[in-house]
C-alpha cells in the first residue's frame, strides 16, 4: 500500500484542499472509495480504515474540507468562509469524486461519510447520487428541536463576529453527551475506547471548537439532513448503509439511523441497510471491536458492487 499526498483547488477559489490517496500494491483495482471526515478531525485518523481498504483491493481517497487541516490556509481552524459555505463543501466533494471517477474508470466508486461528513454525503447525493454505486453513512445525527432557536442567534454570530471561537455554543452543543458515560475526560462520548480519546484529545487537528461561522454551518447542515424529506433526488435503487453505535449520542443512541432508514424505505428507496452496533458510540471505526465494523462495511460494499443494478446516466 502506498500513500499520496496532494492538494486540489476548493471550489470556494480560496483555499487548496490538502487530500490523501491510498492505492492497493501490485493490484488492479476493484473500485474507489472517497472518505468525508468528520467535525473538527482530519482525513489522517483515517489511516488504519485505509489500509484495511486497500489490502482488499480498493483504491482510498480523502480531503481535509475547508476549515480543517492544512486545507484552512490563513484562515482559523472551524471556520468555512462567509459565501455558500455548504456549497461549497458538498461540491468539493464532487470534486474529488469526479477525479477518482476519471483516474479509475469503469470500476465501482463508494462515497462514505462519518458524521459531519455523514450529514454532507446525505446532502451530497440528493445532486449526485448518480455519480456513486453506494453510500455508507456513519455516525447520523438526529433531529434536534432547539436547533430551530438556536439557529437565529447564530447567525447573528455569525455576521458580527465569524472567526471567533465560541466555546458558549460548543458546551450548549456537546456537554449534554458527557453525562451519559462515567469516563471523566473530554470526549468520552466519541468512543468506549479510551485510547482512541486520548489520541484524539493529544491531536493539535483535532478537538478544537469550532468560530460562530463554524457552528452556523453545522447547525444548517445538521437541519438539512434531518428535515422531513431531506432525501428528495437521490436516486431511489442506490444502495445506502446506515451504520452507527447503538451508545452515539450523536444519532439520539439509534434514533436518527433509524428514522432516516424508515423515511427512505417509506418513500420508495429499494435498497437500504441499517446496522447498529451494541456498547459502540460515535466513532464505530475506532473502537476496541473495530475490526468487525471494518469487515461488515466491506461485505455490504463488496455485495452491492458485484448484485448492484443501480445504474443512473451521469450528467
Amino acid at each position: 500500500m502506498s500513500v499520496t499526498a496532494f492538494t486540489f483547488p476548493s471550489t470556494d477559489r480560496r483555499h487548496e484542499l490538502e487530500a490523501r490517496l491510498w492505492t492497493p500494491d501490485d493490484k488492479r483495482p476493484v473500485g474507489t472509495i472517497q472518505i468525508v471526515h468528520g467535525m473538527a478531525e482530519h482525513i489522517d485518523r483515517y489511516q488504519e480504515f485505509a489500509t484495511y481498504l486497500t489490502d482488499h483491493g480498493w483504491v482510498v481517497a480523502g480531503d481535509n474540507h475547508l476549515g480543517h487541516g492544512h486545507s484552512v490556509g490563513h484562515s482559523p481552524l472551524g471556520y468555512f468562509g462567509k459565501q455558500q459555505p455548504i456549497e461549497h463543501l458538498i461540491n468539493d466533494e464532487f470534486t474529488l469524486t469526479k477525479q477518482l471517477r476519471h483516474d479509475y474508470p469503469g470500476v465501482p466508486h463508494i462515497i462514505l461519510g462519518h458524521s459531519m461528513g455523514a450529514m454532507m454525503v446525505q446532502l451530497f447525493l440528493t445532486q449526485y447520487g448518480s455519480w456513486v454505486d453506494g453510500a455508507v453513512i456513519i455516525g447520523s445525527a438526529v433531529s434536534h428541536p432547539l436547533l430551530a432557536v438556536v439557529r437565529p442567534i447564530v447567525a447573528v454570530l455569525n455576521n458580527f463576529s465569524p472567526r471567533r471561537p465560541n466555546h458558549t455554543l460548543d458546551n450548549m452543543a456537546f456537554g449534554g453527551y458527557a453525562k451519559r458515560f462515567p469516563e471523566d475526560f473530554p470526549f468520552q462520548w466519541l468512543s468506549e475506547n479510551p485510547a482512541n480519546v486520548h489520541r484524539y484529545n493529544n491531536d493539535p487537528l483535532s478537538g478544537f471548537t469550532f468560530t460562530n461561522n463554524g457552528f452556523s454551518v453545522l447547525f444548517r447542515l445538521a437541519t438539512l439532513s434531518t428535515k422531513r424529506r431531506w432525501h428528495q433526488g437521490i436516486p431511489k435503487t442506490l444502495p445506502i448503509l446506515f451504520t452507527s453505535g447503538k451508545e452515539d449520542p450523536v444519532g439520539g443512541f439509534g434514533l436518527g439511523p433509524r428514522r432516516h432508514v424508515k423515511s427512505l424505505i417509506r418513500n420508495g428507496h429499494q435498497n437500504v441497510t441499517l446496522r447498529l452496533w451494541p456498547h459502540m458510540r460515535h466513532e464505530i471505526l475506532n473502537e476496541r471491536d473495530h475490526e468487525q465494523v471494518y469487515a461488515v462495511i466491506l461485505k455490504w460494499i463488496e455485495t452491492q458492487t458485484m448484485t448492484n443494478t443501480h445504474s443512473v446516466e451521469r450528467k
